[in-house]
C-alpha cells in the first residue's frame, strides 16, 4: 500500500482558500487486484463581518475504488459560521448537496441527497 496527500491553505484579509488531495494504491499481488483511490476538496470561505460571521463553500470528491466498480461521489456545501468570544466559539449551519451516492433500492444504481448540519466547536 502506497499513499500521497498534500495540502495548502492561503489566507489574505478576511478570505482563505484550503485544499488538499489524498491519493491511495495498493498492489496485492495479482495484476486484477490492483485498487487506486483518491479524494481531494477545495474549501473557501470570507469573513464578511470580521469578528463574527464567515461565508463557506466547499467542493469534495472521493472514489474509494471498491471492488473496481464506477463508485465515485461528489458533495457541494454552502454555509454560515458565527464565531463567538473572538474565535474561541463557533456555531456553524452547512447545506450539502450530495451526488452519485449508492442506491438504497434493488436496481437504483445511483441516487442524490441532501444534508444540512448545525455545529458547535469550542476551543479552551
Amino acid at each position: 500500500v502506497y499513499q500521497l496527500t498534500a495540502d495548502g491553505l492561503i489566507q489574505w484579509y478576511g478570505a482563505h482558500l484550503a485544499a488538499a488531495v489524498h491519493y491511495q494504491g495498493s498492489d496485492p499481488g495479482a495484476a486484477g487486484d490492483v485498487s487506486h483511490a483518491y479524494g481531494y476538496y477545495l474549501h473557501a470561505g470570507y469573513l464578511v463581518w470580521p469578528e463574527h460571521l464567515e461565508i463557506v463553500a466547499r467542493y469534495t470528491a472521493l472514489d474509494p475504488d471498491v471492488q473496481g466498480i464506477d463508485d465515485h461521489g461528489r458533495q457541494v456545501d454552502a454555509g454560515l459560521s458565527f464565531f463567538l468570544l473572538g474565535h474561541g466559539a463557533r456555531m456553524s449551519i452547512l447545506y450539502s448537496y450530495l451526488y452519485r451516492l449508492p442506491g438504497r433500492e434493488p436496481g437504483e444504481t445511483f441516487r442524490d441527497g441532501h444534508a444540512l448540519r448545525v455545529t458547535a466547536q469550542g476551543w479552551f
